[in-house]
Order: structure tokens, then sequence, then C-alpha cells
């Protein structure tokens, strides 16, 4: 009897370790990948916003059983569009969670791919979501133009990436010029 309990102890770390978190069948359309909202009154065009649907929690992107949902987390990188480099967002997100939003400084007027991983702490295999794409934000549906907010400088943003050039300033008329222009209106 003492034997046995002896090769139970000693084949569990392996029993354990051959466990691997599997993807629940619809693990992403149980996730919201765009940018950050405060509720109907601000979407903010510069913050990266990753939220499961229905205030469920990370854990529920894995089917229940040995996935050790305790000890795997999830991990956001991101790339612009047309580039080959993924870029690390955020790592090491607790399976807890029930949202990401943070990634400040993104360019509302880019196009984004969005990969979702989750990652087992025991150096087991990573489980990724299919590619999410955020942006630019000028194709956001019309009822969110209207509380399009920065969290970040609005002002700095502006100076960066509009710079107007001025030709042709003849008596009363100047043609200006911004290239390129991510805007759907330009009051003058």
């Amino acid at each position: 009897m003492w034997s046995l309990y002896l090769i139970s102890l000693l084949l569990s770390p392996c029993l354990i370790s051959g466990c691997q978190p599997e993807l629940s069948e619809d693990s992403s359309s149980m996730v919201t990948v765009g940018y950050a909202r405060e509720g109907t009154t601000a979407v903010y065009v510069d913050t990266l916003s990753v939220e499961m649907k229905n205030g469920k929690k990370f854990s529920n992107l894995l089917r229940s059983g040995c996935n050790g949902r305790r000890d795997a987390t999830v991990t956001i990188k991101m790339r612009e569009e047309g580039t080959e480099e993924w870029k690390e967002e955020a790592e090491d997100i607790q399976m807890s969670r029930n949202k990401y939003s943070h990634g400040k400084d993104i360019d509302p007027c880019a196009k984004y791919e969005i990969k979702i991983m989750i990652k087992p702490e025991s150096g087991g295999e990573t489980r990724k979501l299919p590619v999410f794409t955020v942006g630019p934000f000028h194709k956001l549906e019309p009822q969110y133009m209207d509380i399009v907010k920065f969290k970040g400088d609005a002002e700095e943003y502006y100076r960066e990436h509009f710079q107007p050039e001025y030709e042709q300033v003849i008596n009363s008329r100047i043609t200006v010029k911004w290239e390129p222009v991510c805007a759907l209106s330009i009051n003058v």
C-alpha cells in the first residue's frame, strides 16, 4: 500500500503538467476588442480595451476541466496593420479579471491587429484567439462619433500629426494642406 502511495506521488507531477488549457469553442465571441469606453459618455480613441462580454472573467475563455485556470495568464499583443513586429501590450493579466483597458498612445488614425493569448504558467502550450482589429476611429458607428475623446493629450497629438502647409497666399485666399488627414470633417 505504501509503495502504491509513493508511486502516485511520483507520477502526479507528470499528470498535472500533461494537462493543458483548451479554449472554449466560442471563446472569440466572448471578447470585445476596441477602443476604451465610458458607458454612453465617451469613446477613448487613443486607448485599447479588451473586455469580456456580460461581465464574465477571462477564465471563461477556457473549457472546464483540468485547465489550470488559476495557473494561466492572459497576454495581449498588438501591431499596426502592415507591420511585421508584434508589440507586447500587456502580459500576466490574471484569469480572474474581466477587462484590460490601457494601451494609451495608440494612433486613432491607424488600424491595429490585436492578438490575445492564454499562457500556462507551467510552461505548456500557449493558446491563441483569432486576431481582432481596431481602428481607424472614423470607422466607428455614427452614434459614437459625438462622444470621441482622448485619455491622453489631444492637443499634443494634433500638433504632432496635423502639420498644415500654407500655399498660394493671394489677397484674401489661402490654400492649406494637411496630409494625411484622418478626419470626417474640418472646421475652419
